[in-house]
């Protein structure tokens, strides 16, 4: 449409029907044809928690959260409560919460999603990832973390235990039981971080999962056309030839010994009529 902007004298232009009269005496005219933008031309403003919660629901199908709210993932909290499409359940502790993504996984075979805060509601879940780990459930964990400027993940260089209050390394804690365990520093990480985790659940062996994400980027905004994308052709497995050499020595062996005694086992002697 038609804007005029008239700083000197408006009163000189008349509109009559469909014909625009100017008369230009001294004063300055500015007309312009304004189009807006359309929306796919427009850059997605988002906080990353309101991302990963629409992300989840979007993308993944998840419907139901199992958490604890706590201040370290209170931004997450919020987005998971908020978001139309997904339900939460607060659980009695963050073992129950565990526990409960794990059956859910369990039953429906689809992801289950855990949300707990940091230090002891991290380390709480461990019973739960454990199953989800030893039974080949996909699962996820989503966990708080202190703002990143009083983290340990900011010093690694200082080698200390703590920094923060209720702080504790939980990435390195969960590793040995997670198909993948990453803390998420950079905000424009948390698509790329994010799809990668639930592929490595879901592919090969399923397993369990774990983001950690400080409190600070939680609350992040983020232009989600400028995130980092994951390609699952990234990962490629490799066969570990030492290991299938050492396999099929072992193997070979088995295979002679249970030739050697064969014969015995099933001689007249041994055998019961």
């Amino acid at each position: 449409m038609w804007k005029i902007k008239n700083y000197l004298e408006p009163e000189i232009f008349l509109l009559q029907n469909i014909f625009l009269e100017k008369r230009i005496s001294g004063c300055l005219i500015i007309a312009y044809f304004f189009q807006p933008k359309k929306s796919n031309d427009m850059k997605k403003i988002i906080k990353l928690s309101d991302y990963i919660a629409e992300r989840l629901r979007d993308k993944y199908g998840v419907k139901y959260i199992f958490m604890i709210t706590g201040g370290g993932a209170m931004h997450l909290n919020d987005s998971f409560g908020k978001t139309r499409g997904l339900k939460y359940f607060c659980n009695h502790h963050e073992q129950a919460s565990a526990i409960a993504a794990e059956c859910y996984a369990r039953l429906t075979n689809k992801i289950g999603v855990c949300n707990v805060t940091t230090g002891p509601g991290g380390t709480n879940t461990f019973t739960g990832l454990i199953g989800a780990w030893l039974d080949s459930i996909p699962m996820l964990i989503i966990s708080g973390q202190i703002k990143r400027e009083v983290s340990a993940y900011s010093y690694p260089h200082l080698k200390l235990r703590q920094i923060g209050i209720q702080e504790v390394n939980i990435v390195d804690m969960a590793k040995p039981v997670t198909k993948y365990a990453k803390a998420v520093i950079n905000p424009y990480d948390i698509g790329y971080e994010l799809d990668k985790a639930i592929y490595l659940a879901r592919s090969g062996r399923p397993g369990s999962v774990w983001l950690d994400i400080p409190q600070d980027v939680q609350g992040a905004m983020i232009d989600v056309g400028s995130l980092k994308s994951f390609d699952p052709k990234e990962i490629v497995t490799k066969p570990d030839l030492k290991l299938l050499k050492k396999n099929q020595n072992i193997w070979r062996k088995l295979c002679l010994q249970l030739t050697m005694h064969l014969p015995h086992y099933f001689s007249k002697k041994n055998t019961r009529m």
